[in-house]
C-alpha cells in the first residue's frame, strides 16, 4: 500500500513541478538559469537530503527499525509535497528543494516496504517510473492555457487526499505491527533467531552493514552504477525520434519509459540481475538500430529503462543502512546526464546509433558490476 501511495503521489508532484516549470518559470526572465536552478534542487540534492535521513533514521549504526524509518520517510515526503506546492507561487529554488525531498522520503518509504514484503526490488521500479508520466503530462497541460490551471488545482487536491491517506495508513500500520515488530528485534537483539515473529510481522531482522572500509570492489560497483545512471539520462534526453510528432506518439514513449522501469525490478527478481541486464539491453541495442520506426523506437525505450531499478536495488542491497544517500547518488547521476542537453553540447552522432551505443555500453558496464556483487559476496 505504501509503494502504491507514494507512486500516485510522485506522479502528482512531478506533474506539478512540470506545469509550474514549463507554464511559468521557463517563460520569465531568467528562464534559462531558473530551469538549471530546478534541475539542481530537484537532483542534485537529493544526496544530502538522503544522507540526513539516513542519520536521523539509524546514524550509520544499522538498519533503522522499520516503523521508525517509515515515520522518517513519511515526514520527508510530507514537507516535500508542502514546499512543492509552496513553490509554485514563490521560485523554481523552492520547487525543486520541495521536489527533492520528496523523493528522498517517498524513495526510503518504498524501499523499506520493499526490505519488509521480501519483494528483492520489484517496488523500486514501481515508485519511480510514474513520475516520468506526471513530467509528460504536467507539460502537456501547461502548454494548454487554462489546462494548466485545472490541472495543478486538481493535483494539489489529489496530494492532499493521498498525504491524509498516507498518514492514516501509516498510524493504522503502527497500530497493527508495532508489538510483534519490537518483539522481533529484541529477540535478534538477544541472539535468537525470530523467524515466527518475523513472519507474522513481515519485518526483517536488520542485517548488518560492512564493516570494512571502501574497497576496490565497492568503488567499482558505487562508480560503474552511477555511470550507468548518467548513460540513460543522457541517451534519454539526447536521443530523439522521427515518429513522436504528436501528443498521443509522445504518451505512448513515455508509456514506453515508465512500463520499462516498472518491469525491470520484476525481472530481476525472478530472473536474477545478470540475465535481465545482458537481455533487455542487448534487445534495446538492436530496437535502437531500427528506432527510426514506431514500434523498434518504442521498445528500444521499454528495454533500455528495465535496468533503472536494478543500479539503485543493488546500491540499496549492498549499502542497507543507507538507503537515502544510495538514492540521492543515482539522482546526481541523472543530473549530470542532463547538463550536456542544458549546455547544447551534443555528440555528432545520429540518435539511433547514440542510443546503440549507450545500450552496450551500459550492457559492458552493469554486467561488470553484477559480476563484481556476485563475486564478492561469493555467490
Amino acid at each position: 500500500m505504501l509503494t502504491t501511495l507514494y507512486s500516485a503521489l510522485h506522479f502528482l508532484v512531478d506533474g506539478v513541478c512540470a506545469a509550474a516549470m514549463f507554464g511559468l518559470y521557463a517563460h520569465q526572465p531568467g528562464g534559462y538559469l531558473s530551469i538549471l536552478l530546478y534541475n539542481f534542487c530537484a537532483f542534485a540534492l537529493q544526496m544530502p537530503f538522503g544522507a540526513v535521513l539516513d542519520i536521523l533514521c539509524g546514524k550509520g549504526k544499522g538498519e533503522a527499525q522499520p516503523q521508525f524509518l517509515q515515520k522518517k520517510a513519511f515526514a520527508f515526503a510530507l514537507l516535500g509535497t508542502v514546499l512543492t506546492v509552496a513553490g509554485v507561487f514563490t521560485s523554481p529554488i523552492i520547487l525543486g528543494i520541495g521536489n527533492g525531498l520528496f523523493h528522498v522520503g517517498g524513495g526510503v518509504g518504498t524501499i523499506g516496504e520493499d526490505r519488509e514484503t521480501g519483494s528483492a526490488g520489484r517496488r523500486l521500479g514501481v515508485f519511480v517510473a510514474p513520475g516520468a508520466m506526471g513530467l509528460y503530462l504536467g507539460r502537456l497541460a501547461s502548454e494548454s492555457g487554462a489546462g494548466g490551471h485545472y490541472w495543478l488545482i486538481g493535483s494539489f487536491i489529489l496530494m492532499t487526499a493521498l498525504i491524509v491517506w498516507l498518514w492514516i495508513h501509516l498510524r493504522a500500520r503502527e497500530e497493527k505491527t508495532s508489538l510483534p515488530v519490537e518483539a522481533a528485534y529484541h529477540k535478534a537483539a538477544d541472539g535468537v533467531a525470530p523467524s515466527t515473529q518475523r513472519a507474522e510481522a513481515g519485518d526483517p531482522v536488520p542485517s548488518k552493514a560492512p564493516a570494512a572500509p571502501l574497497g576496490k570492489a565497492d568503488l567499482a560497483i558505487l562508480l560503474g552504477c552511477f555511470l550507468v545512471v548518467i548513460l540513460r539520462s543522457f541517451v534519454g534526453m539526447q536521443v530523439g525520434f522521427p515518429w513522436k510528432t504528436t501528443a498521443f506518439a509522445g504518451v505512448l514513449a513515455t508509456a514506453a519509459v515508465v512500463f520499462g522501469k516498472m518491469a525491470g525490478g520484476f525481472l530481476a527478481a525472478s530472473f536474477g540481475r545478470m540475465k535481465t541486464v545482458v537481455a533487455t539491453l542487448l534487445i534495446a541495442a538492436v530496437c535502437y538500430a531500427f528506432s527510426g520506426a514506431k514500434v523498434p523506437g518504442l521498445l528500444a525505450l521499454l528495454f533500455f529503462n528495465m535496468t533503472m531499478p536494478i543500479t539503485l536495488q543493488i546500491l540499496v542491497d549492498r549499502y542497507k543502512t543507507l538507503p537515502g544517500t544510495m538514492f540521492g547518488l543515482l539522482t546526481v547521476a541523472l543530473f549530470v546526464g542532463f547538463l550536456p542537453t542544458y549546455f547544447s553540447w551534443a555528440l555528432p552522432l545520429p540518435g539511433k546509433l547514440l542510443g546503440l551505443i549507450g545500450s552496450l555500453l551500459s550492457l559492458v558496464i552493469l554486467a561488470g558490476v553484477c559480476g563484481l556483487g556476485e563475486k564478492d559476496q561469493g555467490v
